[in-house]
């Protein structure tokens, strides 16, 4: 999902007093998702009405350019790991309610590289959030992060692809699960759709990355009330439809990577996909 729909998401849980305590977003470029979490933070906190290069004399949005507002918190590896020492200075730190900000925030850049000590120390914090506290877990490469880390976040995905160019994707998506619903029992024929448009591995991966971003930001979309879904196939499937179905187009961009025969992928999808209907 591009960075905005995330942003917009976040405000929108705070705007309505449902903000989650510890998100953590997978990138494909970690510095600039850094910059756009600062951005985020920045909103949060605010006094004022939040804008973009922020000129009021709030001077909370200039300390957090300048590294200098005591109620954030950065944390980056210490060598090849975060350690815990970091982690226990971390939650020592955070310990006390802000004083110029309405939120302690902290973002661990990498956090796939929390060890399991670490990480450990980490998830006792987790476990017991602060009404106070928010967090911001960066990583490039989400199964690398615990488990037991991801299942106390909310999760995105934060690419800086060109959007647009997965957007024009969506008619053969759409072309392809209509052909699922009208054709049940042709397994041949959905598969061909994708074969006659996307012809190796990395247009096929092209196609399952187009709609994992589709589902995820008309997921968001949906969540927020603003818009129904733009895949005609699931109109009327609700959200835990959908993120079954988003794990499921994940499952498979892990398979192509793993050059798994492409025509098996494919009817192996078609078959979890059926399942889900079921």
């Amino acid at each position: 999902m591009e960075v905005n729909k995330v942003l917009t998401y976040i405000k929108n849980q705070c705007e309505n007093n449902k903000l989650a305590h510890v998100f953590l977003l997978e990138t494909n470029d970690l510095n600039k998702c850094y910059y756009d979490v600062l951005e985020t933070i920045k909103y949060l906190n605010c006094p004022c009405e939040y804008e973009i290069n922020c000129s009021r004399k709030c001077n909370l949005c200039h300390q957090i350019d300048i590294g200098n507002l005591p109620s954030l918190i950065i944390v980056s590896p210490d060598g090849l790991n975060i350690k815990k020492n970091q982690v226990n200075e971390l939650k020592k730190r955070l310990s006390c309610k802000p004083v110029y900000s309405k939120y302690n925030t902290y973002i661990i850049k990498y956090a796939e590289k929390l060890n399991a000590s670490s990480a450990n120390t980490m998830l006792k914090f987790l476990e017991e959030p602060e009404d106070y506290v928010i967090g911001f877990l960066i990583t490039e490469n989400k199964e690398n992060v615990l488990n037991t880390i991801k299942s106390r976040c909310q999760i995105f995905s934060v690419n800086y692809e060109d959007n647009f160019f997965y957007k024009k994707n969506l008619p053969i998506i759409n072309d392809y699960f209509n052909s699922i619903r009208d054709n049940k029992e042709f397994l041949l024929s959905n598969k061909n759709i994708l074969l006659h448009n996307f012809s190796d591995r990395d247009s096929i991966l092209i196609f399952f990355k187009s709609l994992f971003l589709l589902l995820e930001e008309d997921l968001i979309l949906k969540i927020n009330h603003k818009s129904n879904f733009n895949l005609e196939y699931i109109t009327n499937k609700d959200e835990v439809y959908i993120l079954k179905l988003i794990n499921l187009v994940e499952k498979t961009l892990q398979k192509i990577k793993y050059n798994v025969n492409l025509e098996l992928l494919l009817d192996s999808f078609y078959i979890e996909l059926r399942r889900l209907d079921e």
